[in-house]
C-alpha cells in the first residue's frame, strides 16, 4: 500500500509541477520580451487612480482607498496584481501599505499614526511596473490631517461662524449623473437611502462614500486628478522593475553572517525566473550513456560556449553537497533515464581545487521564503549576479510572519528582506495647514468620537487576512498524534508511529531526517523539506529535540518536489496545537520576522439600524464615515438605490459617488444632508 501510494504521488507531482512551470515560464518569457523592448516600441503604459472616502482626517483615523489601474488613455487595465500607497510629507514616507488588485481594482485601509502632526501630506500611489517610467507618472493627491492633541493646531478665529468655505466643483464626463437622498434631514441611528440615476450602462467600477462634510476644501478636484493621468507621459523606460502580474514579488539579499557583508552571488541554478521554479531534473534532456570503455564522455571546454559556473557544463554528472557539507561529484548511472544518483561518500570532488571556497558556497546558496501557519506557503528564490533575490509569490496577503532560509551553505549565509517601496521621493514643499479655532469644538467632538470608535471596533483587520495555502494538495499520510500513544521523544514517535520517515546520523555525526521515495524500481530514504508550522528547518537536531507533546499532527508528502532549483524527495510537516512554532531553535541561516504583505479587499462594517434592537443598543456608534462601498455592482442598470445608516454623530454629511466607465470616462455626483 505504501509503495503504491509513493509511486502515484511521484507521478502526479512531477506531471502537475511540470505543466504549471511550463505555463508560467512561457508567461515570463513574453513579459521579459515586452519589458526589454525600447520605450518607443513598448505600447503598454500603466497608470493608477486612487479614490478616498474623504480628504480631511484626524490623526489616528483610517484612510479608506479604492485603487483603479488604467492605461494612458484612461481605459481600465488589468495587469498588475499589487498597488503601493505611501503617505509622504515633503519627501519622507511616513505610512506605507500594499494592496491586492483583482481585475485592475482593489481596496485598502491606511491607518494614520495617532501622533501624526497637523499638516498637508502627499498620498502617492504606484505599481511596481510604473517605476520603470520614474516618479513623474505616479498618482499623487493632497491629504489634510489634524491632530487635536498637539499644541499650535488652531489659530485665533478670523472667520464668522456662519461662513462656509468654498467647495470645489466636479465635472462628470459620462453625462448627467444625479445623486439624491430620500430625506434632507435625518435623526441619529436612522436608515436612509441613496438613489443614483443617469448612470452609464458600461460602468467598470463604482464607489460610494458618506462622511461628515469637510470644512477644508480639496486641493484638487477628483475628476482633474483622474484626467491628469492622460497628461503624465514619460520617454524613459528602464525595464528594471518586473510587473507583478501574478502576485507580490518579494526581494531580498544574501548576507554573509561572519562579516555582515552583501554577497555578490552567482545564479545558483538555471531555473525559470517567472516563478523561481524549474522542472525537476527528470525533464532535462540527457542522452543514454554509451557502453563504458575508458571514458564515456570527453569535453573540451573551448568547444562549447564558456560559462561562469560548472553547473552549466554537466548533463550526465552534477555537483552536489554531501552529508558532511562538502561538494562532491555525482554521475548518471547506467540503465536510468534521469538523474537518480546515489552519492559515493568515498569520493570527495569539491570546488576547492578549482574555485575559492566562498565562491563555491555562493554558487550553491539556495534562498527560500516561507509563511508560517496552517498550510504550506513555500517559495524558492531567483538569485541575480548582484546578490539580490526575487521571490515570485502568489496568494500571500495581510500582516503575517515570514521565515527566510538559505539552503546548502550551513550557517554561512542568511537572507535579509528588502523594502518593496520607493527608497526616496521627489521633494515637494507642502503648504502649511491653518485651522481656524471656530472649528475647535466640531473637531474636538469628532476626536472624542474617534477614540470611542477605536475602543469598540474589531481587532486590526489587516491581521485577519488569510489566503489559501500555496500548495493545496493533500498530504500522502497524516498522523494525528492524539489518536496514538503519546511518546516523550521524537525518536520514539517516528519509530512507533511514522513508518515513512526516520532520523539518521550523517557522516558528520548530526541527526538528519529522511523520507521514503522511489528511485527507479526501488524504495529508498531521501532528503525531505522539513517544516514546523510552515517554518523551514535546516538543523534537524532541532526537530529531534523538539517536544512531541506540543505537536498535534505530522503530515508526510511523498515527492519528488522541485522548487526553484531545490529538489526534495518529500515534505515532512509538523503542526503544533497553536500553529505558532513555539520554542523552535533555528540556526543562523534561518530567520523569522513580521512581514506586511498586500492587503486583501477591505470590508467596511456598519451597523444595521433598521432593527429596533440595534437602535436601542447601548454600544456607541461613533462613525464619522457612515458608508464606504468601493465595489458597487450596477449590472448595466442606469438607476440604483443604496441603503445607509446614520450614527450617533450629528451635523452635515456629504454623499459622493465616483466611478469609471469601460471607455475611460469619469463618473461623479454628490449630495448633502443633515443629521440632528
Amino acid at each position: 500500500m505504501l509503495i503504491a501510494l509513493i509511486s502515484a504521488q511521484n507521478k502526479d507531482h512531477t506531471i502537475g509541477l511540470t505543466k504549471i512551470n511550463m505555463k508560467r515560464f512561457i508567461c515570463y518569457i513574453l513579459l521579459t520580451a515586452i519589458i526589454s523592448a525600447s520605450a518607443e516600441a513598448l505600447p503598454l503604459r500603466e497608470r493608477i487612480f486612487v479614490q478616498t472616502d474623504k480628504h480631511l482626517y484626524l490623526a489616528g483615523e483610517p484612510i479608506l482607498m479604492k485603487f483603479v489601474t488604467t492605461d494612458t488613455e484612461l481605459i481600465p487595465l488589468a495587469f498588475s496584481r499589487v498597488a503601493y500607497a505611501e503617505l509622504v510629507n515633503d519627501s519622507v514616507s511616513l505610512v506605507r501599505i500594499m494592496v491586492e488588485l483583482n481585475n485592475g481594482a482593489g481596496t485598502g485601509r491606511m491607518l494614520l499614526p495617532a501622533d501624526l502632526p497637523t499638516g498637508n501630506y502627499r498620498l502617492i500611489a504606484y505599481t511596481n511596473f510604473m517605476r520603470n517610467e520614474g516618479a513623474g507618472v505616479f498618482f499623487e493627491k493632497n491629504i489634510a490631517v489634524i491632530n487635536t492633541f498637539l499644541p499650535g493646531t488652531f489659530l485665533s478665529s478670523s472667520m464668522p461662524v456662519e461662513t462656509k468655505p468654498e467647495i470645489s466643483v466636479e465635472k462628470c464626463d459620462a453625462g448627467t449623473v444625479i445623486l439624491q437622498t430620500d430625506a434632507t434631514i435625518y435623526t441619529t441611528r436612522t436608515r436612509g437611502e441613496l438613489t443614483v440615476s443617469g448612470l452609464p450602462e458600461n460602468i467598470h467600477t463604482l464607489s460610494v462614500s458618506i462622511a461628515g462634510k469637510d470644512f477644508v476644501p480639496a486641493a484638487h478636484s477628483v475628476a482633474s486628478l483622474f484626467r491628469n493621468n492622460r497628461m503624465k507621459q514619460s520617454t524613459e523606460f528602464s525595464g528594471e522593475f518586473i510587473p507583478e502580474y501574478e502576485g507580490h514579488i518579494i526581494t531580498g539579499r544574501i548576507i554573509e553572517n561572519q562579516i555582515e557583508s552583501l554577497v555578490m552571488s552567482e545564479p545558483f541554478s538555471v531555473e525559470s525566473p517567472a516563478i523561481g521554479t524549474i522542472d525537476n531534473l527528470e525533464n532535462q534532456n540527457i542522452a543514454e550513456p554509451p557502453v563504458i570503455t575508458e571514458s564515456s564522455r570527453s569535453f573540451s571546454f573551448d568547444e562549447f560556449a564558456r560559462s561562469t559556473t560548472l553547473h552549466e557544463f554537466f548533463t550526465d554528472a552534477r555537483l552536489r553537497r554531501n552529508t558532511t557539507g562538502k561538494q562532491e561529484m555525482q554521475a548518471l548511472p547506467r540503465g536510468g533515464n534521469h538523474l537518480d544518483v546515489v552519492p559515493d561518500l568515498d569520493h570527495e570532488a569539491t570546488f576547492n581545487n578549482d574555485l575559492p571556497e566562498s565562491h563555491a558556497a555562493r554558487i550553491m546558496a539556495a534562498p527560500a521564503i516561507a509563511f508560517p501557519g496552517t498550510g504550506i506557503r513555500f517559495f524558492a528564490g531567483q538569485t541575480s549576479e548582484t546578490g539580490d533575490v526575487r521571490f515570485f509569490t502568489s496568494g500571500i496577503s495581510g500582516t503575517r510572519e515570514a521565515a527566510t532560509v538559505v539552503f546548502n551553505t550551513g550557517e554561512q549565509y542568511r537572507l535579509d528582506i528588502l523594502s518593496p517601496f520607493v527608497a526616496q521621493h521627489v521633494v515637494r514643499q507642502m503648504p502649511a495647514l491653518q485651522v481656524d479655532s471656530v472649528y475647535y469644538r466640531q473637531l474636538l467632538e469628532r476626536s472624542v468620537a474617534l477614540q470611542v470608535f477605536r475602543f469598540f471596533e474589531d481587532d486590526n483587520l489587516e491581521n485577519q487576512n488569510v489566503s489559501p495555502p500555496h500548495l493545496s494538495f493533500e498530504p500522502s499520510r497524516t498522523y494525528p498524534l492524539d489518536e496514538f500513544t503519546r511518546f516523550a521523544t521524537m525518536r520514539e514517535v517516528f519509530i512507533e508511529i511514522v513508518p515513512g520517515a526516520r532520523f539518521r546520523r550523517n557522516a558528520a555525526g548530526n541527526r538528519e531526517m529522511q523520507i521514503l521515495t522511489r528511485r527507479g524500481a526501488n524504495l529508498e530514504f531521501g532528503t525531505p523539506l522539513v517544516l514546523l508550522d510552515g517554518v523551514p528547518v535546516l538543523d534537524h537536531e532541532a526537530i529531534f529535540n523538539y517536544d512531541p507533546l506540543s505537536v498535534e499532527i505530522i503530515n508526510l508528502y511523498f515527492g519528488p518536489f522541485s522548487m526553484g532549483g531545490l529538489r526534495f524527495d518529500g515534505i515532512i510537516e509538523f503542526l503544533t496545537y497553536n500553529r505558532s512554532h513555539q520554542n523552535l531553535n533555528l540556526n543562523r541561516a534561518s530567520r523569522v520576522m513580521s512581514y506586511v504583505a498586500p492587503q486583501m479587499p477591505f470590508q467596511f462594517h456598519a451597523p444595521d439600524h433598521s432593527a429596533e434592537n440595534s437602535r436601542r443598543s447601548r454600544v456607541p456608534d461613533a462613525r464619522h464615515t457612515l458608508l464606504w462601498n468601493p465595489n458597487i455592482k450596477t449590472d448595466g442598470k442606469t438607476t440604483i438605490t443604496i441603503p445607509f445608516d446614520t450614527s450617533d454623530l450629528t451635523g452635515e454629511f456629504q454623499a459622493t459617488v465616483k466611478g469609471i466607465t469601460k471607455d475611460g470616462k469619469f463618473v461623479f455626483a454628490t449630495a448633502f444632508f443633515k443629521v440632528e
